[in-house]
């Protein structure tokens, strides 16, 4: 269960990332690549131009496909780890339709701020993520199953990690304090 909030904590802190961007268009300089709902790439600027960074790019827009298929009914947990919030830690794939009706997948410019987040392993960022909102050690350790002493070792090889001190360092460092309980507004097509 903490792990299906993880993903879909960090799937809901990209798009609210992104809110803070116009709404998609292919000439939108964040925009980094183009491709097609199959996969293949149209167009990659100069960030995107990399072999690894395509062949990124064009794994993650294929798994996001498998993901929306069939598997989101048959199995929907694999379908959710099929579908990354960030791709490369560098770009969130999305899905707009032209005016003429032609479907195309864009990788948006979606960087964490500066936030050294991906250098957490899976184990800090369970405990992050938890802390984050609020909760207390005993709740984390029951939540994930670890006792008192792994939580308060994670949370500060992870406090370590991100460069904060406290609490309240963590969650605006994080970017939640203040969103628990407010309703973001959505942009068209997101």
């Amino acid at each position: 269960m903490a792990a299906l909030a993880g993903l879909v904590g960090a799937h809901l802190a990209a798009a609210l990332r992104l809110r803070t961007l116009v709404c998609p268009s292919t000439t939108d300089p964040a925009t980094e690549a183009v491709l097609t709902p199959r996969g293949k790439l149209l167009h990659a600027g100069p960030a995107a131009s990399s072999p690894g960074a395509r062949a990124s790019l064009v794994d993650a827009v294929r798994a996001s496909a498998t993901a929306r298929g069939r598997m989101r009914r048959s199995s929907p947990d694999e379908a959710l780890g099929l579908w990354t919030a960030l791709v490369q830690g560098r770009w969130t794939i999305i899905e707009i339709a032209e005016r003429d009706g032609k479907r195309l997948v864009l990788a948006r410019r979606n960087p964490l701020g500066g936030t050294p987040v991906l250098d957490l392993t899976a184990d800090e960022r369970d405990v992050t993520w938890l802390a984050a909102h609020g909760h207390s050690y005993k709740y984390i350790g029951y939540e994930l199953g670890i006792p008192l002493s792994t939580v308060a070792s994670r949370l500060r090889r992870a406090m370590h990690k991100l460069r904060v001190r406290s609490r309240t360092e963590l969650l605006q460092k994080l970017g939640t304090a203040g969103r628990t309980g407010s309703r973001a507004s959505s942009c068209h097509g997101m």
